[in-house]
């Protein structure tokens, strides 16, 4: 995810990227039939009973695309700019951002709008390539394969009512897709070398000690994605990154999250919670 600004109030970078990801579903409207939300605005809506002191935050949004699923019109470049979108940077396909005034003080927000590498039409490169879609418009991705075929409609709604009544109903990957989706996240980051003490940088452990949490008997769609020809492999690549990253109480994962949670929930119980859940939920 984007960094937080410094001096910005989480709860209110919140409410302004759920306000720019419902202006970008309206934008999309037309293609909502291929469209996933997953990433932060995903966990959001899954663990939005979890009881921590801190809640959950995020600065951007971020939807996956069926390829198979989009249709040929509108095109989606275009839409997104007519929404006042534009890429964050001119050579990244896929990475859209809008200002927004947070704070008193003007600030990028994204969405990013991505397609599972391992079902984009052409191999290769940064961009999915959907003809005749802008080869700028999408970003390819591994690791969000799962959320294809781990989905549910759920309602997505302002997180300011009193003054934007917007309400959509979308597919949501579920809890299975969003671990693995956050283990190549993570696997990412750690190979980057990205693996100082900031909440910022342990904010995807975090959330999936959130979807721990909130998620119950789980196993059987974890054993469904395995099972499934076209993302099998990813599947279990994934669930071998949640093993080596959370399935032990030292591992990198569990060490993110301590570091993440601090405040909010026990060293102690981080550390027996993590590896207890793939123990049992685990494929």
């Amino acid at each position: 995810m984007a960094r937080v600004p410094e001096g910005v109030n989480r709860h209110e970078l919140t409410v302004v990227a759920r306000r720019v990801l419902l202006d970008a579903l309206e934008a999309l409207k037309e293609q909502l039939n291929a469209v996933v939300l997953v990433g932060a605005q995903a966990v959001h809506l899954h663990t939005g009973h979890v009881l921590l002191a801190s809640s959950a935050y995020t600065s951007d949004a971020d939807l996956t695309l069926n390829p198979a699923d989009v249709l040929g019109e509108p095109l989606l470049d275009e839409r997104m700019k007519a929404a006042g979108f534009e890429l964050n940077d001119p050579f990244q396909p896929g990475i859209w951002t809008r200002t927004e005034m947070i704070g008193g003080q003007p600030h990028r927000v994204g969405v990013d709008l991505l397609v599972p590498e391992g079902l984009a039409p052409v191999a290769g490169g940064r961009s999915a390539q959907i003809p005749p879609h802008s080869k700028m418009a999408t970003r390819r991705v591994l690791g969000l394969e799962a959320a294809v075929f781990d989905r549910s409609v759920m309602p997505v709604a302002s997180l300011e009512p009193e003054v934007d009544g917007r309400q959509f109903k979308i597919q949501v990957a579920g809890p299975p897709a969003l671990l693995i989706a956050k283990a190549f996240k993570i696997r990412d980051r750690l190979r980057s070398g990205v693996k100082s003490p900031g909440r910022l940088t342990d904010k995807d452990a975090a959330d999936v000690v959130r979807l721990m949490m909130a998620a119950r008997n789980i196993r059987p769609v974890f054993d469904r994605l395995a099972m499934q020809s076209q993302i099998r492999n990813m599947v279990l690549e994934g669930c071998e990154l949640l093993h080596d990253q959370f399935g032990s109480a030292r591992g990198d994962g569990v060490q993110m999250a301590v570091r993440a949670l601090t405040g909010d929930l026990p060293e102690e119980r981080i550390r027996l919670l993590a590896p207890a859940f793939v123990r049992e939920n685990g494929p």
